[in-house]
């Protein structure tokens, strides 16, 4: 793909990047320059081989692919249950109706980092089982540092109900994240 981009006007190339993840866009804008020297011979092989994808998949392309008018996807309510529940399927819909890439906009407005982490790794398209064991492993991290978080606040209310001194209330405190 760099190949087939060498030469062409930035105008052009700005097409194909709107349908690119920006981590995919900084890539191929290397590999770019990195060709920029190819023979003319293989930048046209290259163009005519996207042309001849582009010419095999022009229906499937014609009104289903996102344009700079398509709405913004839905940002889910994680208020709620029902609401996140209802924000996954609004955008189950959306992806559907207009691919992962187009969630790419979404990922800059959640708050939510496990889930703008999920949706980035979506959007650049990485396999779901490897998406959801790197999430489970981020729920279990995050998990422990909030039940050591608990565990610290219990003890600290039992030091301070048992008068402990500062000294004493430290070392029980710093007992449950010691690193030996």
């Amino acid at each position: 793909m760099a190949t087939a981009l060498v030469g062409l006007d930035e105008e052009l190339r700005e097409i194909v990047f709107r349908n690119m993840s920006k981590r995919a866009v900084a890539f191929i804008k290397e590999d770019i320059r990195e060709r920029e020297n190819a023979a003319p011979a293989t930048v046209g092989a290259a163009r005519a081989f996207f042309q001849r994808l582009l010419d095999k998949h022009e229906a499937e392309y014609e009104g289903g692919g996102p344009s700079p008018r398509d709405p913004e996807p839905p940002v889910p309510d994680f208020g709620s249950e029902e609401g996140i529940i209802s924000g996954f399927c609004a955008l189950a819909d959306f992806i559907k109706r207009k691919g992962p890439l187009s969630l790419e906009s979404l990922t800059e407005k959640l708050d939510d980092p496990l889930m703008r982490k999920g949706l980035i790794m979506l959007v650049e398209g990485w396999d779901p089982l490897l998406i959801r064991t790197i999430l489970e492993r981020y729920k279990e991290s995050y998990l422990r540092s909030m039940s050591t978080k608990m565990d610290l606040i219990i003890e600290g209310i039992d030091a301070l109900a048992a008068k402990d001194g500062p000294l004493v209330a430290e070392q029980k405190l710093r007992s449950l994240v010691a690193k030996l």
